[in-house]
Parts: C-alpha cells; structure tokens; sequence
C-alpha cells in the first residue's frame, strides 16, 4: 500500500513539474513594441550558417535517458511572409524607403532526455541591415538573438517547429526595435 502510494505521489509530483503554459523564452523579446518609421520597404532574407540540415529533428516516440539530437534546420516556410508582416505590424507614418537586409547567422533546434523528462531547445540569432532605397547607403544594423526551451513529458514536432518560428520572429523584433531609423 505504501509503495503504490508513493508511486502516485513521485508521478502527480513529475506531472506537474513539468506542466507549464507554454515555452519559456528570453526575456525582453516576448512582447517587445516596435515602431519604425516608412514609406515603404523590401525584405530580403539571406542564410549564411553552415551545416544547415533538410532533415526533421529526432524525437523519440519512447525516452531513455541521455537520448539528444541537435540540428541546424532549414528556415521557416512562411518566414519572409512573417518578417514582413512584422514590419507592416511596426510601420508608422515616415518618408523613407528602406530595404532590410536579413542574414541569418545561427538558427538551431535541440532536444534532449534524462529519462523522465524532456527538453525542447531553439536558438536563432540574425543581422538586420537597414539601406535607404533611394542611395543604397546603409542607415544601420543591429543585431537579434532570442532562445527558448521547454521542458515536456512528450516532445512533439509541432511544438519544437512553432517555437522556432517564434524565435526568429523575435530575434527580428529585437533587431528591428535597435535599429536607428
């Protein structure tokens, strides 16, 4: 009897450890208010990590301990579409045209287990330079970073995919909001 006992309790206790509302990101990116001043602007994204990997991350169906996999994955589907929309989002009345100039520098998806948890791990860092259309003279650049992780019972390949996404979002978010415009 106490051995069953303690194994409900050891299980509730695990649950709920690993119950959270969402993936946990950097601080100061999450809900970061950006506000450039256009008259319009071009997007170009550019990808210059190495070892960019077309292959799906592995996530074991059943978790022992030490189990990881960690790889450079290709870039969003729908990222130029999603950065611009960003843009368009931040976009207050100016009079510039400008041409942004994205290069992603480091973009990655981990995953890792101890047994009885697992952990889903994203990382993207880019470069935003900012060219006035009219010259072609470069206005600035800046820098964006953000990570996240959570940690789970069961990974999914959904959750690890949208948590990327998001982290390039707010990894341009970040630049942008740096950039001096």
């Amino acid at each position: 009897m106490k051995k069953a006992s303690l194994i409900i309790v050891v299980f509730i206790f695990l649950i709920m450890g690993c119950r959270s509302l969402g993936p946990v990101f950097n601080k100061n990116t999450e809900k970061m208010e950006v506000s450039i001043p256009l008259k319009s602007f071009e997007l170009l994204i550019e990808d210059i990590r190495e070892n960019v990997s077309n292959r799906t991350i592995y996530l074991t169906p059943i978790t022992f301990g030490g189990e990881h996999d960690s790889i450079s994955s290709s870039l969003p589907l729908d990222l130029e579409k999603s950065l611009s929309r960003i843009v368009n989002d931040s976009k207050t009345e100016g009079q510039k045209n400008i041409r942004f100039a994205v290069s992603i520098t480091e973009g990655y998806q981990k995953f890792r287990s101890n047994g009885i948890m697992e952990v889903e791990f994203v990382e993207v860092e880019l470069t935003v330079k900012a060219f006035d259309m009219t010259n072609g003279m470069l206005i600035d650049e800046a820098i964006g970073k953000s990570w996240g992780d959570k940690r789970v019972v069961n990974a999914t390949y959904k959750r690890i995919n949208k948590m990327y996404s998001t982290a390039f979002h707010q990894a341009f978010r970040t630049a942008l909001g740096k950039l001096e415009i």
